[in-house]
């Protein structure tokens, strides 16, 4: 019994925001300043209608197109964020139904901001 974290996906939307971009917002700075301040070179934005599904779908086919995993042996969806699509239904049902996932499977969203990766591991 227990959990064995074995593979990763994600999804990257295509809009960047560069340090470069934001000092023309930020005069004061310069990129390497900003840079050093956060950490960050690279931001990726959406456009106003992607909603949180959307982004956690599209890293859930990448992960089963790069993966060794099929959509049949899955047995539980947690979906993680701080930004639900809706208060109900739990975004991790609409989720479920766009993967094609097996109808007797759980699947629940945990609110949770910085630490809800660990939160969620925990959980599983």
């Amino acid at each position: 019994m227990g959990v064995k974290l074995s593979a990763i996906s994600y999804y990257l939307p295509p809009n960047q925001l560069t340090n470069k971009e934001l000092v023309l917002s930020f005069p004061d700075y310069s990129d390497l300043d900003i840079y050093s301040k956060t950490g960050i070179k690279v931001r990726y934005r959406t456009s106003n209608n992607i909603i949180a599904s959307d982004l956690a779908l599209n890293a859930a086919i990448s992960f089963f197109d790069e993966e060794k995993y099929c959509r049949k042996d899955i047995e539980f969806l947690i979906f993680c964020t701080e930004g639900p699509d809706y208060y109900a239904p739990v975004t991790a049902c609409i989720i479920h139904q766009k993967l094609g996932l097996n109808k007797n499977i759980g699947a629940l969203d945990l609110p949770g901001g910085c630490a809800g990766f660990t939160n969620a591991l925990g959980v599983a």
